[in-house]
């Protein structure tokens, strides 16, 4: 593989990236179903620039971000992941690994953990880029470091916890699993399962958990308990028996962390990055951050359900007008048209809602789309343009129509655009 080098923007190399299921989704229901559907700006995440331009051939220590809901499932683009993203935050340590010119790394964590393969993932790649470089790795737990964000910090040389740090919670969860079969009895509903065997339909609301189901879920979650015993027992040289009686899933302030040996110093993040500088040899810092860039879920699926944001961070994550604009999108549409598209290629529609128009289009291209829209029907000379750059960074911005009521619109590879 071919590297490229840090001081170019310093953005990590990339693995081509796949068109995301939703992309696909959308092109095959224009020629499959007919079911027209209505995209918002793509959300996308890229690596923060480095403001200062360090010169090229200067020695760096990484600062890479971690931060919100861990998940493997939720790529660029998805609406769950928040600023996570798992990808980017895998090919970012792969390509600290071949540069040189890195000499230590900074783990800026802010999560309340997520999917256990995800953390798992991302704690054995921090291994592989110490055990391969022999460079520092520092951890910095800022609001939360917790179960698989710990997962996380466990891995580093040295862990910091601000103060406020809320750290632990060493554990495994199913999460809630409703009943509802008293409330269906009471009521006199049945419900007719037809399965293959016993267990088959195992955590199913509409019947009672039984002893045997009940022992099947709790096999694996003390399978996977087990293995965050022994991952946090190997790399911060605890012994198990002794972490286990901290590990019963409970959350730990900073000063309790460091007290009991989970965690190995109270301080802020200039602490952190001031011991891992001396550390490299007063090397300049980066910050490799994966951002949202527009969390616009607008005109999305039409299905039983309209699909926004479903986690907090995607809200404080997005700026104010894309939250006044995911306000006020609507729900219900009046009339829909197909302005233009290829199958595999892009999509562009509209939609009506009152005497409201709504443009929406997407771009799966390995190269920009640039077309020149008809919007006379928009009934409209000026028009509101939400639209990604060639970085994916999204904007707002008002725009004039040509005397026909045209536009030329610019839509940048995985990237998207929103007119109205």
């Amino acid at each position: 593989m071919t590297q490229q080098p840090y001081y170019s923007a310093y953005e990590p190399q990339q693995k081509k990236k796949k068109v995301p299921t939703w992309v696909w989704v959308v092109l095959i229901s224009l020629l499959v179903v007919g079911l027209i559907v209505a995209l918002g700006v793509a959300v996308s995440k890229r690596a923060a620039q480095d403001q200062a331009g360090i010169p090229a051939g200067t020695d760096y220590a990484a600062v890479l971000y971690v931060e919100g809901t861990m998940t493997e499932s939720a790529p660029a683009g998805s609406v769950y992941g928040g600023t996570y993203d798992q990808e980017y935050l895998l090919d970012t340590l792969e390509t600290l690994t071949e540069d040189e010119h890195n000499k230590g790394l900074l783990l800026y964590i802010d999560s309340p953990g997520g999917e256990v393969m995800a953390a798992s993932d991302l704690g054995d790649a921090v291994v592989a880029y110490k055990e391969a470089t022999g460079r520092p790795v520092y951890a910095y737990g800022h609001n939360y470091a917790a179960s698989g964000g710990y997962w996380l910090a466990a891995a580093a040389d040295r862990f910091y916890v601000n103060r406020y740090c809320t750290t632990g919670s060493i554990g495994v969860t199913f999460g809630d699993m409703f009943d509802f079969s008293g409330l269906l009895e009471k009521y006199g509903v049945k419900v007719n399962t037809i399965t293959s065997g016993a267990q088959k339909s195992m955590g199913s609301s509409w019947e009672q958990m039984s002893p045997e189901t009940r022992a099947i879920f709790k096999s694996f979650i003390d399978e996977y308990y087990g293995y965050f015993l022994d991952w946090v027992s190997e790399q911060r040289g605890m012994d198990r028996a002794a972490l286990q009686a901290l590990a019963d899933g409970r959350i730990y302030t900073a000063s309790q962390a460091v007290a009991n040996g989970l965690a190995d110093q109270v301080g802020d993040y200039d602490d952190c990055l001031n011991d891992l500088l001396q550390q490299t040899g007063e090397a300049e810092a980066v910050d490799f951050q994966p951002t949202a860039s527009l969390n616009l879920y607008s005109l999305m699926f039409q299905s039983p359900v309209q699909h926004f944001a479903m986690r907090p961070e995607n809200l404080t994550d997005a700026p104010a007008w894309a939250v006044d604009f995911m306000k006020d999108v609507p729900t219900l549409w009046d009339e829909v048209r197909f302005l233009d598209g290829y199958p595999g290629k892009y999509a562009i529609l509209a939609r009506r809602c009152g005497n409201r128009w709504y443009v929406a289009g997407i771009n799966a291209q390995e190269e920009p789309l640039e077309v020149k829209l008809d919007l006379s029907f928009m009934g409209s000379s000026a028009v509101t343009v939400y639209a990604d750059d060639d970085a994916l960074q999204g904007s707002c911005k008002q725009q004039n129509l040509k005397k026909d009521r045209s536009l030329k619109v610019r839509i940048p590879c995985n990237g998207g655009v929103v007119i109205m």
